[in-house]
């Protein structure tokens, strides 16, 4: 299972502006403004729903002669509900003191009553005598909402300017093929919370994940395509639990770095406050990643298993966060890629989930990470033994790459449960089979080679048939010979052996190994049922 958590912020940019009394500032917003500007004084009361639907505000008369100019006759299909006007708009008043980070997105967006982070194309100051030149700036930005197969809601925010007698604005967008309808964020601990929507999509199979008690994370299907109504079951216990959709692809890459949360038995914030963990802030690489592994491990400590080994090689990890280029949506599509091969291929391994964060601190960085439902089980489940991570210093702050593995498949674990099938569902002669101990070990020769790259299957069969006939392996009367490579976390099935009905023999040969490429380990199996076998 490969898995991909994408925590960072979307980084917006300042272009020119028109008259700007005070310019855009390009730092960070610290924790301290933060607190200062995320507060229901100043946002207004929290949403007790997520709400992507309802469409009563509407926006400012300023508002919406911007996005007249600029939207033209895609403003009524794009119209924003209420939720994604009161997000912009708290965007656009934070951004005269600095970048928004993950946390505070996230505690805008679900303060706001979205169920997802918005993206956010730029963000600017104009004056409002002077719309076309606020519709100027942003007119470029417009292009690319057109190529949004399923973009649902786009929005022009504008706020006053603190510093002046301008605004701030920003261009904030909704996307995705499910569309829910108004569900609760606040619930009884142990509740059944009831989620109904529609999935227009592809028909490719997605899921919402959800965090249970400790490190646990239950999923729940969404149907490949038309109306659906889900039933999420929260713990008794209660807390808040975090969740977030994803579109199930083979290598399971999540969709969205963020996440939305239930608050079950406990009441919603009405400020925004820091993650719980402690922690400085640091530009030397090493320490980052190893104050970074250290609180992954404190957060797996905390839900009863153990310690991650950490790898201590953070060159893959660093160069591939070299490598990655700024704009979120571009990102997301790069981490993709790149972490859909093994990136630690020089070390033999099962299965991995790979990742990466954003924090002021490490401590931040793997807080988020760990909260996040779709590496969660990666980075806090017994599974996993150990870590690579790599960190880089970058504009918009410390960055964070890193990959759990999980450890190579266990010698004769799964020729042990090929036996234990055969043992229940033999078709051969007799009630049961027997074994060939010497035709066992030729075939793990065989399989061996086929494991480290050396034979490809149709030159193994070959071998195996040369094998047969030089060592007297096989007695009188036809047999049957079939390989499978079987991936790491691929549940066992050998239905598929075909083999004569008279067969009173069966060997099994067993190896592992990564084909040759990559640290990815693989079991071959190479199955031989006869009459008679030595």
């Amino acid at each position: 299972m490969r898995m991909i958590t994408l925590l960072l912020s979307s980084v917006g940019w300042a272009l020119p502006a028109y008259d700007p009394k005070v310019p855009l500032p390009v730092r960070q917003l610290s924790h301290a403004d933060a607190v200062e500007l995320f507060s229901a004084d100043r946002l207004g009361p929290p949403a007790t729903t997520y709400d992507h639907q309802t469409r009563t505000v509407g926006p400012t008369e300023l508002e919406a002669r911007v996005e007249a100019l600029v939207f033209g006759a895609a403003a009524a299909e794009w119209s924003a509900p209420d939720a994604l006007r009161r997000y912009g708009r708290a965007m656009a008043q934070a951004r005269s003191f600095g970048e928004p980070q993950p946390h505070h997105r996230v505690f805008v967006m679900e303060h706001s009553g979205l169920a997802e982070v918005p993206g956010t194309l730029g963000s600017f100051t104009g004056s409002a005598d002077r719309p076309e030149a606020m519709a100027a700036l942003v007119e470029g930005w417009v292009s690319q909402l057109h190529k949004i197969d399923s973009l649902s809601a786009a929005a022009i925010s504008l706020t006053p300017d603190p510093t002046g007698d301008g605004f701030i604005g920003a261009l904030v967008y909704l996307e995705g093929r499910v569309r829910t309808d108004p569900f609760p964020r606040v619930v009884e601990a142990g509740s059944l919370v009831p989620i109904p929507g529609e999935y227009s999509g592809d028909g490719a199979l997605t899921s919402l994940y959800v965090n249970g008690s400790g490190g646990t994370v239950d999923g729940y299907e969404i149907p490949k395509s038309g109306v659906f109504r889900l039933g999420v079951q929260l713990p008794e216990e209660p807390g808040v639990y975090r969740a977030a959709l994803n579109q199930v692809q083979e290598n399971k890459l999540p969709d969205s770095p963020y996440f939305f949360s239930f608050y079950a038995g406990v009441d919603l914030p009405l400020a925004y406050s820091p993650p719980p963990v402690d922690g400085e802030a640091t530009d030397e690489l090493d320490v980052a990643e190893e104050a970074f592994f250290e609180e992954v491990n404190r957060r797996r400590a905390a839900v009863g298993v153990g310690p991650l080994e950490h790898l201590g090689a953070p060159e893959p990890m660093r160069t591939l966060l070299e490598g990655r280029p700024e704009r979120e949506r571009a990102q997301v599509r790069y981490y993709r890629k790149v972490f859909a091969q093994d990136p630690y291929g020089h070390v033999p391994h099962g299965l991995w989930g790979a990742g990466f964060s954003a924090g002021q601190t490490p401590e931040e960085a793997a807080w988020h990470a760990t909260e996040h439902p779709v590496i969660r089980t990666a980075l806090l489940g017994a599974e996993s033994t150990s870590i690579g991570i790599g960190a880089q210093v970058a504009d918009d702050g410390m960055q964070y790459a890193y990959v759990a593995l999980e450890p190579p498949i266990e010698a004769d674990a799964a020729r042990d449960q090929a036996h234990a099938w055969f043992g229940d569902n033999w078709k051969g002669r007799g009630d049961g089979y027997l074994r060939a101990p010497k035709t066992d070990a030729m075939l793990d020769e065989v399989a061996a080679d086929i494991a480290s790259g050396k034979l490809s299957l149709k030159k193994a069969m070959k071998t195996v048939q040369t094998r047969l006939k030089k060592d007297g392996l096989q007695g009188p009367g036809a047999g049957s010979l079939w390989m499978m490579l079987l991936p790491p976390g691929e549940e066992l099935d050998p239905s598929g052996f075909q083999y004569p009905r008279d067969s009173r023999y069966l060997a099994i040969g067993e190896g592992t190994g990564n084909l040759g490429d990559g640290g990815l380990v693989y079991t071959v199996l190479v199955f031989m049922a006869a009459v008679d076998l030595d």
